[in-house]
């Protein structure tokens, strides 16, 4: 249980909670410290009696079975032992397997208390991380000896579904914001971690699957433990192909492009074609207003406001357009899910109601680079607001 009252009560509870899993779990590759201790041990326990019995079990029958042995030969034999350590194999990984599904639930019962009420997570919630890699797929391959790579998460979004009322809401993080970020060195161990942007998590990493770990690591941190269950994350290359697939997106253009794209005068209304989609929600250095990333967010706000109209339509006309899009940038995702997984969750969601994008209030400071930091009340506020419910 974690109380948000005080400044930052909760974070530093789930600071505290974070550095315990962390001695806990080294050397184990577990992310998760809610109850680790308590089913790791249990399974472990459970595990090694079922491994003890087999063992004893097949030992008991070799020793009734020795002239059967001698018959079969040493060949026979090895075939024999190895079949015996692939079930042992097998009962070990069953036991993580629950331990990871108890770990899952557990963190779905959290609970907290704030201005004098008790919340618990919403438990009708499906939470997904969307990753904007500032790399193209070709510069993004994953490394298995790389332990750092130089792929920055440079747009974060969280797409929050609520199943019960049939609604979802997008909240923007700013690639700037000031958060705890793990850190990794050779042979990926652990080394610690540290305050800096929250686009440096996905650096620590081969660039693959445990980057975007890290970076939900850092996200969760950041909104104070909240449970997220998917990820998704794209390579710029997936921009301009989505952005063909609805057939151009239409907005007005808010700001000065400069020489960047002569089509893009201010109050011009445009449909984005191809590399132009990608050049407007990406195009930050050497506009003349958007010194930091703010403006740069809210043109990204302005497009995914657009997109989602026009690919909420395309999915309605045909129930194989989401998967034949996917398909198409399959290349360019990485992601828990397979790409029918995620075609099946947008084609459910098509007829959800469709909330808003919201963004984190902060304040802005620019160094040798931009440090965003946000207010801790009014997230606070927000992270109730959209991720738990009051407690009965």
């Amino acid at each position: 249980m974690a109380e948000l009252n005080g400044n930052n009560s909760l974070r530093d509870s789930n600071r505290a909670s974070a550095e315990s899993s962390r001695s806990h779990s080294t050397g184990s590759g577990s992310s998760h410290a809610h109850g680790g201790d308590h089913h790791h041990h249990h399974h472990s326990g459970s595990n090694k009696h079922k491994r003890n019995t087999l063992f004893k079990r097949f030992t008991v029958w070799c020793a009734e079975n020795k002239k059967f042995l001698y018959k079969i030969g040493g060949v026979a034999l090895a075939l024999i032992i190895i079949v015996v350590l692939v079930v042992l194999i097998s009962v070990r990984d069953t036991g993580n397997g629950e331990e990871s599904i108890d770990n899952a639930s557990h963190d779905r019962q959290a609970s907290l208390y704030y201005n004098d009420a008790w919340y618990k997570e919403n438990t009708d919630l499906e939470i997904m991380l969307v990753l904007g890699i500032d790399k193209t797929s070709d510069q993004a391959i994953a490394r298995d000896d790389a332990y750092i790579n130089y792929q920055q998460n440079d747009f974060n979004a969280l797409v929050i579904i609520d199943h019960a009322k049939q609604k979802y809401d997008v909240l923007q993080l700013n690639r700037d914001t000031m958060t705890e970020v793990k850190k990794y060195g050779l042979n990926s161990q652990y080394t610690g971690s540290e305050i800096m942007q929250l686009a440096l998590a996905h650096t620590y990493g081969t660039g693959g699957k445990d980057s975007c770990r890290n970076a939900i690591d850092a996200v969760q941190n950041l909104l104070y433990g909240i449970h997220i269950d998917h990820y998704v994350a794209f390579t710029m290359d997936a921009v301009p192909v989505i952005n063909d697939a609805v057939g151009g997106v239409t907005v007005t253009i808010e700001d000065d492009f400069g020489k960047i794209n002569s089509r893009f005068v201010k109050g011009r209304e445009v449909t984005l074609e191809g590399e132009e989609a990608l050049q407007y929600v990406q195009s930050r250095g050497g506009m003349e207003d958007d010194t930091t990333n703010l403006a740069r967010m809210r043109r990204q706000r302005t497009y995914l406001s657009a997109l989602q109209k026009v690919m909420t339509a395309k999915m309605k006309e045909s129930s194989s357009w989401a998967v034949k899009t996917l398909r198409n940038i399959v290349d360019f995702l990485t992601s828990d899910m397979g790409y029918i997984d995620i075609a099946d969750l947008l084609d459910r969601i098509s007829d959800y109601r469709y909330g808003d994008i919201l963004s984190t209030e902060g304040t802005t400071k620019t160094t040798d680079y931009v440090e965003y930091y946000v207010d801790e009340e009014a997230l606070k506020k927000e992270v109730i607001r959209l991720f738990y419910v009051k407690a009965d």
